[in-house]
Order: structure tokens, then sequence, then C-alpha cells
């Protein structure tokens, strides 16, 4: 079956208990464990939690576009975390695979904007991450 790269989430169970499948453009589900594409509903892996769901989402995207020639980047980036107690390193790596949402400083691009059909992963090398300071942070927003 030809891959498509305009996938979308379904969402099933109650607003208490929410569970998600992998749908294509041409109506046909995600089995994970197969790693292929299903008509079967039946055969489609269904996903408990967001975090899951959207690493096995970004897999389907990347493997779309294997055969792409690659770049890689490195730069700098500044992680802002807000919250009430205290953390420790642990549950910060946890919370940023989880919760992670990279914002381009500046020169966002419009809603209606379209982009190269591509895929492009971010890796954060946990040991590169200092923390700074509220007024150093001001700097690169």
């Amino acid at each position: 079956m030809k891959k498509d790269t305009n996938i979308s989430v379904a969402v099933t169970g109650s607003p208490s208990w929410p569970r998600y499948f992998i749908v294509n453009a041409n109506k046909h589900y995600w089995n994970d464990k197969g790693k292929e594409w299903t008509n079967n509903l039946g055969e489609a892996s269904m996903f408990a939690n967001t975090y899951t769901l959207k690493s096995v989402v970004s897999e389907i995207e990347e493997a779309a576009h294997e055969k792409k020639s690659v770049r890689y980047y490195e730069g700098n980036v500044v992680v802002k975390v807000r919250c009430n107690e205290d953390y420790s390193e642990e549950e910060l790596r946890f919370h940023l695979a989880k919760c992670v949402n990279i914002q381009v400083s500046r020169q966002q691009p419009e809603q209606e904007d379209s982009i190269q059909d591509a895929w492009i992963g971010v890796t954060l090398p946990w040991g590169t991450l200092i923390e700074i300071s509220e007024d150093d942070y001001e700097r690169y927003d």
C-alpha cells in the first residue's frame, strides 16, 4: 500500500478514558505491531496516551520521508518551565519528552503558509542543558 503522509488521529472511548487510533487519508488504520496500514479496525493499534501516540505518529511520518536526503544542524535550545513545585532532573526529562513544543523565535510562519513536504526531528542532548536566569531567557524571546 502506498505510504500516505496525510494522517489523522481518531478518538474513541469516553472523555475520561479516551483511546486513539491513527488513520490515513485512505481510511486505513495503523497496526503498530506489524508496522503497516490495515482497513480492518480490529487489527488497528489503539493508544491509551498521547505521549505514545505522538511518538508513533512521528515514526510513521519519518518513515514516509526515509528516501530523502538528510541534513543535520546544531544550535542552542532554551527551555522554560513553569510549575508550583520543585522537580527532579528525571521528572524534567519525562515532561520534556512528553510535552515538548518547539517554537522558533521571531518570524513564525503565518497559519496559512505551507511548508515543504518534510519530516523534522529534534534531539535534545540532555547533558547540554544548564539552568539560566529569567533575564537571560528574555534575551531569546
